[in-house]
Parts: C-alpha cells; structure tokens; sequence
C-alpha cells in the first residue's frame, strides 16, 4: 500500500461519524511507526479512561497499565499484536484518575485487500461488576462446599465410632460401615453434580437408595409428592434410608420374592415439616432386634437436625415415621 494511501485511510478515521457514535470503546494504532502508537480513539474509549484525545494520541497503550496489571495479561497483550490476530484477554487497566477497571481486551488487525495488516484496533469493555460478581459468586460456592465437606466428615465419624461401638467382629464393622459411607455419598456426589442449585428430592433418594436394594423394583411403591429437601437433611434422612432398605433386605419385606415396600411422603402446609411413612409387607414375621446400632445411629444423626423417628415392629412388618424441618 502506498504512503498516500495509507494516510488517506488514517485521515478516513477522523471523519468515521459511525465509530464516534458506537458505544464501544474503540482505539487504533499504527503498528508500522515506532511502539504501535494510537492514532484514533472514538468518544467511548475517552469516557471510559477519563483522557482527552491530545493525552492519548501518539502514545502505545501501556499507558493504562498500573501496579494491579499482571505480567501475564501483558504477555499476552503482546503475543496478540505480535501475531497480529484476534483475540481477548483481560487486563487491568487504570483510568485517568487513578481509578482501575477490568478491561477486557479484544485486538485484532485491520486488513487491506492485499491481506496486509496495515493498522490494529483495540476494543475495550469495563467488565469489572462482572467479574466481582462471578468471584463472590465463586467464593461462596467454596464455602458452601467446604461447609459441606465439613458437615459429611463429622457424619462419617459418627457413623464409625456407632459402628464400632455395636461391632467387635472386623468383618461385620467393615461391611456396616462401607454400606452406610456409600449410602451417604449416593446422596452428597448426586447433589454436587446436579445442574444449578437444586438440592436432591424425596423420590431421587429413593430410587437412588432402596431401589438398589429391591430384587424387583415394583416392590418398592413411592407415594406422595415429590418434595425437594434442605442441604441440612441430607444426611440423616440418606443414613435412615440405607438402614432401613438394609435391614429390609436382611430380614424384612425385601428378602423375600413377593415383600412389599410402600414409601408415603407428605408436608405441612408450609413445606417446612416433611413426613416419612416407611411400611413393609408380605414378608416374613418380623421381631424387633436385640441389636439396635442401625436404630441408634439414625436416631442420634436425626435429632441432630431437630427430626425423629419412631418404629413400629409389628409382626406382618416393620412400621417407621420419619419427620424432619425442612427449611
């Protein structure tokens, strides 16, 4: 491209009534002259630093830099001019006031219809809301994981020093408690991996947990509303979940080919008292157990959370009423 060319280009930019009226902060340098200086900056990139176009003409764009901008992102400013492609990064830059902003950069060339890169333009939006935004946001759900994690460790110790305490044979103690750490975690890795921020419901932890220990799953019969559950129940009702479907199994409703389990979810009007009915059938004679480690630990994890449970051995099959706060 000819000199004069060039310059009738450059001149073209200070008469563009179009890039004067974008609200997007638009500036464009000359990366022939020396230290790719500006040499046009529409009225939004001057709003935005707080400059004036003589303060910002003839200068490289460094100038915006400031002791929050990182090495990293001015790497990268210069891989993008060096390379002469389109890209973004952002950037810590600073207002004329002393103000900072996140910047986020886009640069790209500007090319003749050669393919020659003859001038670069730089695009910048203030993303600093956004960004804060996305990093409170970030921070706590950290802390509700950590919060979490914390909560499922204390459970899990509960659940071993109980077991411990009602098992001297290692074999028993191992198998006790493998069973009841998995029920807890089908219950914790399902509410961490769902999309969003909805927590787990009633018939998800059912079909998660005593489905899986029903020769036929249309033993198990789900009634009631599906009801989504607090954080805080999690546990204690995915533990009492697991004891029961165990001891079921074992010696209940679910040992036994034609055994009948029926699951009846309900809530107060306000939603922020849940009841379980948990009633077995057609299985063979039940008597209440000399062993009461699965009872008491369910018991102690649920009046942690201010619920309950009552059972009921009657000899056609084991009765429970489950009632948590849910809120």
């Amino acid at each position: 491209m000819s000199e004069a060319t060039r310059k009738k280009l450059i001149d073209s930019l200070n008469l563009d009534m179009v890039l004067q009226s974008v609200r997007l902060a638009l500036c464009v340098t000359d990366p022939e002259q020396p230290d790719n200086p500006i040499i046009y900056v529409n009225r939004a990139f001057l709003e935005l630093t707080g400059y004036e176009e003589e303060e910002v003409l003839g200068r490289n764009c460094r100038f915006l830099q400031g002791p929050n901008t990182t090495q990293e992102s001015v790497i990268a400013v210069r891989r993008m001019v060096a390379g002469k492609s389109m890209s973004t990064v952002d950037i810590v830059n600073y207002r004329k006031d002393g103000t900072e902003f996140v910047n986020s950069l886009q640069i790209g060339p500007v090319i003749d219809q050669d393919g020659e890169t003859v001038l670069m333009f730089g695009s910048q939006i203030d993303v600093t809301s956004q960004r804060a935004e996305e990093s409170e946001i970030q921070r706590l759900a950290n802390a509700e994981v950590a919060h979490r994690m914390k909560n499922l460790v204390t459970v899990m110790s509960s659940i071993m020093r109980t077991t411990a305490r009602y098992t001297d044979d290692m074999d028993e103690f191992a198998e006790l408690s493998v069973g009841r750490l998995e029920a807890l975690s089908l219950a914790h890795i399902a509410t961490l991996t769902k999309d969003g921020d909805t927590p787990a419901s009633t018939s998800e932890l059912c079909d998660s947990i005593v489905r899986n220990y029903a020769p036929d799953p249309h033993q198990v019969s789900i009634r009631g509303a599906s009801i989504v559950l607090s954080r805080h129940v999690l546990s204690p009702l995915s533990l009492a979940l697991h004891e029961l479907a165990t001891n079921s199994a074992k010696y209940g409703a679910l040992s036994c080919e034609y055994g009948k389990i029926d699951i009846t979810w309900s809530a107060n009007d306000s939603g922020k008292i849940v009841e379980m009915l948990w009633r077995e059938s057609e299985g063979p004679s039940v008597e209440k157990s000399s062993r009461s480690s699965g009872s008491n630990l369910i018991t102690r994890l649920l009046e942690r959370v201010g619920g309950s449970i009552k059972f009921d051995w009657e000899p056609e099959g084991i009765k429970a009423r489950i009632e948590l706060p849910n809120g």
